[in-house]
């Protein structure tokens, strides 16, 4: 009796101790591990700020103070030398004065997401546990008061963006690739003159990612949730009928076609079928300034879309003038306010700018149609002939595809004195 009775008390203490070393060992749960949980997440989303600044519904607050710790599983390398600022402007008021209120009815200065933001005077690196893998990163950085300063955006020991903010108030809003290793992803940044960050979205290509950034985008540039209700877009009537695609355009994805580069062109533009891969054609004379414009219209997305030029080659006497009179920019359009009566009206979407084809501006959703915008400098004393450039279209998601442009110069001179239009 006496052994039994002994027996019985050495298990029951080594279930007790075996009981309490399973409660100082804390398991690690899927849900605990910082990786793990923003991969649950899906897409990842960080505003900076103050602590009482605005926050972005479904983002994630990031101060002064969160420096990164695994457990948190984001935050920057270091706190020194950061200073947040909160602008305001985000709300939608109605001005004080009548008038103003009655013509424009209730408006905002600046978007949640770009009414405050996190500075640093030194380099540094933000930081998000996430798994291995490749992600695309949306930066978005302003100023409501203060010119920005001009910075660099690293990661995988690559520069990855130039953040160019002309002035205070201009919203940077670029993507750019970047691989998770050993759990981490590492944003640098780096400027001689300090950085600023407004709003970080990480996330897998899909369409979860593009919801979330054209909803994000139409909110900082054009209008907000609670305004989207009052105004109607006014859709330009298309003076084509709706491109058939053969076989072979839907294999490759897109196809080309010349523009008029007085013709407005917008997202929606329906080719002409007899313009589909067309030459550019062009005339000038030497020392004249001449531009020309390509479109793609894209079946499929195409990811961001390189050109490549060779130089200009005369038919006959083959000679050249070399590819550096050339520039290829992108026509970026973008919602403008058509009619405006108390808050609510019409918009149209409209060509607004040229810009370089880097970043976003080079990217080809499907279904949607981006202009090309080339200008050429003939060089002063280039022999009147026919001259043939070829340029070659590079997808990222599609094949590669080439596209000639042909440049008449004639044999004499214009003599400008005055400029009176931008290509003379």
């Amino acid at each position: 009796m006496k052994m039994r009775t002994s027996t019985l008390c050495i298990v029951l203490a080594i279930s007790i101790a075996l009981a309490a070393e399973e409660q100082t060992v804390p398991t690690k749960t899927p849900l605990s591990d910082p990786a793990t949980r923003s991969q649950r997440a899906g897409v990842v989303k960080f505003t900076f700020g103050t602590p009482t600044s605005v926050t972005r519904a479904g983002f994630t607050k990031v101060t002064v103070q969160d420096q990164f710790t695994i457990e948190k599983g984001h935050g920057f390398q270091s706190t020194q030398g950061l200073v947040a600022y909160d602008r305001g402007g985000a709300a939608i008021v109605r001005p004080k004065d009548d008038y103003t209120a009655r013509t424009y009815g209730a408006s905002r200065t600046t978007s949640d997401l770009t009414s405050a933001l996190v500075e640093g005077t030194n380099d540094n690196a933000f930081l998000v546990a996430l798994p291995d893998g490749p992600y695309a990163v949306w930066l978005i950085a302003s100023d409501a008061e203060w010119d920005p300063p001009l910075y660099e955006v690293w990661a995988n020991n690559a520069k990855k963006l130039d953040v160019r903010i002309p002035r205070a108030k201009f919203v940077f809003m670029e993507p750019f690739q970047a691989h998770a290793t050993n759990g981490q992803l590492r944003i640098e940044l780096k400027g001689l003159h300090g950085w600023i960050l407004s709003g970080l979205v990480l996330g897998k290509e899909g369409p979860e990612l593009a919801s979330i950034v054209a909803k994000l985008e139409r909110n900082i540039f054009f209008l907000t949730e609670p305004e989207l209700p009052q105004w109607k877009e006014r859709k330009a009537a298309s003076a084509n009928p709706p491109l058939q695609w053969t076989a072979a355009e839907r294999q490759q994805g897109y196809v080309v076609f010349p523009a008029d580069y007085t013709e407005p062109i917008v997202p929606s533009f329906v080719p002409a079928r007899a313009t589909v891969g067309k030459p550019l054609t062009a005339f000038a004379t030497p020392g004249e300034i001449e531009p020309a414009s390509f479109c793609i219209s894209a079946y499929k997305d195409l990811g961001a879309v390189a050109v490549e030029l060779t130089d200009f080659v005369e038919e006959q006497t083959r000679q050249p003038f070399a590819r550096t009179n050339v520039t290829a920019d992108v026509v970026r359009c973008w919602p403008q306010r058509w009619s405006d009566w108390g808050g609510k009206g019409e918009y149209q979407v409209v060509p607004e700018m040229i810009e370089p084809p880097v970043g976003r501006a080079a990217y080809v959703p499907a279904g949607e149609v981006k202009q090309w915008w080339l200008t050429v400098r003939v060089p002063q004393g280039t022999p009147a002939g026919r001259y043939r450039m070829s340029m070659t279209l590079r997808p990222e998601k599609a094949p590669p595809s080439v596209l000639e442009w042909r440049l008449l110069v004639l044999p004499f001179t214009a003599n400008c004195s005055v400029p009176k239009h931008r290509w003379c």
